[in-house]
């Protein structure tokens, strides 16, 4: 998942402390527990791959066919990310796109990580999403 903010410098779902970056210069405070304790979570390095694979998702689903054409000759050979990333910059309003579309699968990302370890998340109206407990 890489480093992040969910909450400050991280956050306390009871049984677990998930610790997302260190912004605020407070983590390094936190000791772990005893050796085999479980109360801490590492949070996993993401794949290169994986974000390969939302690039080659995401244009599958770009309309315009010319465009898509070009975006999926760039993804090939070395240097993919920064052709993606300059040829969405010639097109404001699909480069938006991209960025909500990857903002969602981040998202889902996260959450299906803290499912995985344990940690139930609620969608509050008025602050996003919160770990229950």
């Amino acid at each position: 998942m890489g480093q992040g903010l969910l909450a400050g410098c991280g956050f306390s779902t009871g049984p677990k402390i998930v610790i997302l970056g260190d912004p605020c210069g407070l983590c390094e405070r936190y000791t772990p527990g005893p050796e085999g304790s479980d109360r801490y979570e590492e949070i996993p390095t993401r794949p290169s791959g994986q974000g390969y694979r939302a690039m080659i998702d995401f244009t599958g689903r770009v309309k315009d066919a010319r465009l898509r054409s070009r975006l999926e000759s760039v993804l090939h050979g070395k240097g993919a990310f920064r052709r993606f990333k300059d040829t969405l910059r010639e097109f404001p309003e699909v480069e938006e796109k991209w960025f909500r579309f990857k903002a969602e699968k981040d998202k889902a990302d996260v959450k299906d990580w803290l499912e995985s370890i344990g940690i139930e998340l609620r969608r509050s109206e008025s602050s996003g999403i919160h770990p229950v407990g």
